[in-house]
């Protein structure tokens, strides 16, 4: 009778309506405070706690404590070892404190776990990039084209390993695809400008800079190449203007 007893005051608890809001803040991930603070609550009460381990962990690499995020990721994967998301999102802050080979060690956990993961294989490939490993990017990029093919981001991020390979025309062709896909992407507009520039077009590079900066104004890479472009063409002035305000946008 006892057990009963214990059985229905348990689900009434968790019926509660505290319970309910502690459970919807663990679940959303606009507010990290709220995010742990509501999963907090969902761990101490115990039962199958995996994905709030995971959830708090995620608000945590949200505020920067990656101390605490490789914790709670660690801990969910003990508890659920199958969970492909928990391996990417600890790859993500693995990558974020710039443990490449960690960051492709849990990417990889991920697209063993779901080999139809095409974000998986696209922030490996990225890692591959950091870590010189060029074949191997291009090889994870291309396959999140092929999972994910309106993925303007897959495109641009095999664009920039492509870039970084010498071969200009592919990270064109790249780049091009992922404006088209997304044409508000500003990264993707500053990315291309840079191919224009090494191809010696430096008003089309300039004309990609102004678009990644009419999107984003805050985007100091963009005006930090476009200075780059109107130095080329002895725009001095110009120049001088955008390295100053990517100078401010840095907070150098």
């Amino acid at each position: 009778m006892m057990r009963v007893v214990i059985f229905i005051v348990a689900m009434l608890a968790s019926s509660a309506p505290g319970w309910a809001d502690a459970e919807q803040d663990c679940r959303q991930d606009k507010d990290h405070d709220r995010m742990i603070s509501g999963c907090t609550q969902v761990i101490d009460r115990g039962g199958d706690i995996a994905w709030a381990y995971n959830n708090r962990a995620n608000g945590y690499t949200g505020k920067g404590d990656l101390d605490r995020a490789f914790a709670d990721y660690d801990r969910a994967i003990a508890l659920d070892p199958k969970r492909p998301n928990v391996y990417y999102n600890r790859g993500v802050a693995y990558q974020a404190r710039g443990n490449l080979d960690l960051a492709i060690a849990d990417y990889t956990g991920a697209v063993e776990l779901n080999p139809k993961d095409g974000s998986a294989y696209g922030s490996r490939g990225t890692a591959q990039r950091a870590r010189g490993n060029l074949d191997l990017a291009i090889a994870d990029h291309t396959r999140a084209i092929e999972l994910s093919p309106q993925d303007g981001n897959a495109y641009n991020n095999r664009g920039a390993t492509h870039k970084a390979r010498g071969n200009l025309d592919l990270a064109f062709a790249d780049n091009t695809r992922a404006v088209e896909l997304n044409p508000q992407d500003g990264v993707a507009y500053s990315n291309r400008g840079v191919v224009y520039h090494d191809k010696g077009d430096y008003d089309r590079a300039i004309a990609d800079y102004t678009l990644a900066i009419n999107i984003n104004p805050k985007h100091a890479t963009a005006y930090f190449n476009r200075a780059v472009s109107y130095r080329a063409k002895g725009l001095q002035d110009n120049a001088d203007a955008d390295a100053k305000k990517a100078k401010e946008l840095d907070g150098k």
